[in-house]
């Protein structure tokens, strides 16, 4: 999901599915990786729980959702962070 994106380009047709919200693109996932920072998944992260399978691997390399996403139970990887929920 990127909020941004309004189109897959032609070259990743079958390869690449395109949401049109966060929530959307994250159910039934079993991972999420948050690769850019945008205020609207921290807007969304309340709901994630509702919306994503337990097992749920949440990589975030800069923290972006550290806060938002600390008691929620996911296995939570991030640079300089140890590993949270979901064990090892």
């Amino acid at each position: 999901y990127d909020p941004e994106v309004k189109e897959i380009p032609q070259r990743w047709s079958g390869r690449l599915t395109r949401h049109t919200t966060a929530l959307e693109a994250v159910s039934g996932a079993d991972a999420l990786v948050v690769g850019t920072e945008w205020p609207v998944l921290r807007q969304c992260a309340a709901e994630l729980a509702a919306h994503a399978k337990p097992t749920l691997v949440v990589v975030d390399a800069n923290r972006h959702l550290l806060a938002q996403l600390a008691r929620t139970g996911f296995k939570y990887i991030a640079v300089g962070t140890p590993l949270q929920g979901g064990g090892a």
